[in-house]
């Protein structure tokens, strides 16, 4: 089940200067298999406008499900209760 390990805010301007404010989302799964074993770590980035549209506050330690959208980027994130 993948877990948030830790988190980093993360502001940015983008190409046209508008201001961009998130967090990047460090996430670890398990990996199992012929050719892998332990952890597997990802940063995943989530602006502040889709963090609060998920209803989501970055807390390490949690068990969290991601979706994406057909482009490849986080369209979501939410916290799996144990």
């Amino acid at each position: 089940m993948p877990t948030l390990i830790g988190y980093k805010r993360s502001d940015f301007n983008s190409k046209d200067g508008t201001a961009i404010t998130g967090y990047s989302l460090y996430i670890a799964s398990p990996a199992y298999g012929k050719d892998a074993d332990g952890q597997i770590v990802e940063r995943q980035y989530m602006s502040d406008n889709r963090l609060n549209a998920c209803g989501y506050k970055p807390q390490v330690g949690d068990n969290v499900e991601i979706t994406f959208n057909r482009f490849g980027k986080v369209a979501g994130i939410h916290r799996i209760p144990t």
